[in-house]
This record gives C-alpha cells, structure tokens and sequence, in this order.
C-alpha cells in the first residue's frame, strides 16, 4: 500500500507534464498558422487598369491631308522653236494644314478591367492651286470635256479648290491585359460609321486668241459602316512614363454618291456655250487603316479610384479607294465617264487629355 502511495504522486506528475506539452504543440501550430501569410491565388493576365468607373477624353488635332489622283492640269513648256518641249509639270492641290478634333466616352468596369468606349472624330480641310504660265506656256485641263480644249487648243490659266469634311463614329469593347511589369497589350473590336464628304471645283480658261472658260463643278460623298479592330500596345517606364503604339483596321460597307457638272465653250465654231450634269451611284467596301505612335503620363489618385492620363502622338490614316470623282475620257456621255481610283492620306499630331472618375 506504502508502495503505490509513493508512485501516484509520480503518475499525477507526468500526467501534468504530458497535458503540458500537447497545450505548448498546439499553441505552436497556432503561432504557426497565424505568421504564416495565405497564399494568394494567382491570377493569370491580370487587368491593366487601376481606376474604374467613367471616363472622358478630349484630342486636339492638326492634321494634313493629301489625296491622289487630284492633280488638276498638266503644264506644258514650249521651246524656244515654238513647238512643244520634253518638260512637263503636273499641277497639283496645295494641302492645307488644319485643326479637329476627337471626342470620347468610356465606362471601365470594376471586374476584370473591361471598358465599353465610343469616339468621334471630326475633321474639315480644303486645298487650292492656282495655276498660269507666260505665253506661250499652256496648261493641259485634264478634267474638262475634251471639247473645251482639243488638240493644241489649251488652256493657260487654272485655278482649284478642293475641300474634305470627315467625321467617324466608334463603339469599341477593349479589354487591358497586363502582360509584363512594364508591357499592355488592349485589344479592341467594334462597330463604326464613317462620313466622307468632298468638292472639287476646277475654272480652265483658253488664251485671248481663242477665249473660252470651262467651269468643272464635283461631288464626291461616302455613307457607310464597318467593323473597326485594333491593339493598343504600352511600353510604360518608372514614374507613370511611357510609350505607345495604337493601330486600327477597318472595312466600310457603304455607298458612294457622285455628281459631275460642268459648263464650257467649245473650241470650234460657232464657239457656243453647253453644259452637261452627270449622277452615279454605287455600293462597295472600302478599308481604313490608321496607327499613332507617341508618349503617354498616366497617374492615379485618390486610393487608384481615379487617374488621368496625357498623351502626345502622331498620327497617320489611310481611307483607301476614295477618290472616285468622275473624269471625261471622250466628249461623248455614257461610258466616256470613269471614277478615279486615289486614296486620302491624313496625318499630323494630337494631343490628348483623358480623366477617369
């Protein structure tokens, strides 16, 4: 009896010393568990933007644009023996330089940074020439009836006026993937309308020994709407620094609407005065391609609730096919008449100022 009296106080105590060390494993694996950080789920193409909610922009834009296919005269030199010379000229439009602008809305969405953007751009420009050459120099009217002007009976005096108005609609569904540290790719995709609309006038007039004047007055309107595609590619720097690169692709569906007037003298007699007036109509596809390369600043703000961005660009768009103004080939109607086939070129810089809130 002597003998378990002594050994309970020994199994009491490594009872305590068991208990013990199963409390001190648990709070161990607690402590554990509470310095060690879960483990975050890995997100593959991670959304580029911060801020979320609506934004605007607003671009400035100076821009040329060129057209082929417009050149109105061909200015022939004589020699000195009076008979015509190997040198020519063609005569063409001086392009003015001319400001527009481009306007846009956008909503990002807070899950997975997608954005539903619209855009118009606005844009109106003319050109003009004025050409005259010293007797006995004497001009080729290229887009007067052949009448006018037939055989060596030309023209010596020219005068021009060319003028463009173009404004383009888009509805874009973009959605940033941030594909390294410093490198975004946005691709976007959506619908668009695009409005062409110029005028050409052309005055011939023949020298004092056969006077006459020629007056060619055109039209030449584009209606359509596409499907317009692109990426956005930024190459951004420490500091909120970077650069981009945006180009687009589009095919228009649409229609052209031509008309042709012109009243002229003709050249033999009994030198009377006629006029004709021409209509044509017809449906085709047209692409558009257009890209700008620049430098950008983008900063957040306000917990990345909001940002703002600068950007500062040249810009280059090419509407492929739409010189279509009708040409005399023969003095007869009917199929004397054909569209020319000249692209408009438009290119320049923009400065852009975006804000999202």
């Amino acid at each position: 009896m002597v003998k378990y009296g002594k050994l309970l106080p020994l199994l009491l105590c490594a009872g305590t010393l068991n208990a013990d060390n199963k409390t001190m494993n648990s709070f161990d694996k607690r402590l554990s568990a509470l310095e060690t950080q879960p483990q975050i789920e890995k997100r593959y193409n991670p959304p580029a933007h911060l801020a979320h909610g609506f934004q605007f922009s607003a671009d400035a834009l100076y821009w040329q644009a060129r057209e082929n296919g417009t050149a109105y005269g061909l200015k022939n030199y004589l020699g000195s023996d009076g008979v015509n010379s190997q040198r020519e000229d063609m005569k063409n439009l001086s392009f003015d330089w001319d400001f527009g602008f481009r306007a846009g809305a956008a909503f990002i969405f807070h899950h997975d940074g997608m954005a539903l953007s619209s855009q118009w751009t606005h844009f109106d420009t003319k050109a003009k020439d004025l050409g005259h050459g010293p007797t006995p120099d004497v001009f080729i009217p290229i887009w007067s009836n052949p009448d006018f002007a037939p055989g060596m009976m030309l023209s010596n005096r020219a005068k021009a006026r060319w003028h463009l108005n173009l404004n383009q609609i888009d509805v874009m569904l973009s959605r940033p993937f941030r594909v390294s540290k410093y490198l975004v790719l946005n691709p976007e995709i959506g619908p668009s309308g695009l409005w062409l609309k110029q005028h050409y006038r052309i005055k011939y007039r023949r020298p004092p020994i056969n006077p006459g004047h020629s007056h060619v007055r055109m039209t030449d309107e584009f209606s359509a709407i596409g499907l317009r595609a692109g990426l956005d590619t930024r190459f951004g720097f420490p500091g909120g620094w970077g650069i981009f690169n945006e180009t687009t692709l589009s095919l228009y569906y649409g229609e052209f609407q031509l008309h042709r007037k012109e009243t002229y003298t003709l050249a033999l007699p009994p030198h009377s005065e006629l006029g004709d007036s021409v209509r044509k109509t017809w449906r085709g596809v047209a692409p558009v391609l257009q890209m700008a390369l620049g430098i950008r600043y983008d900063h957040s703000f306000h917990d990345d609730s909001m940002a703002v961005t600068f950007k500062l660009a040249w810009e280059t768009a090419v509407y492929f096919s739409q010189n279509q103004f009708l040409r005399f080939v023969t003095p007869n109607m009917g199929n004397s008449i054909v569209p020319t086939q000249g692209d408009i070129t438009l290119c320049g810089g923009t400065f852009s100022v975006g804000f999202v809130f």
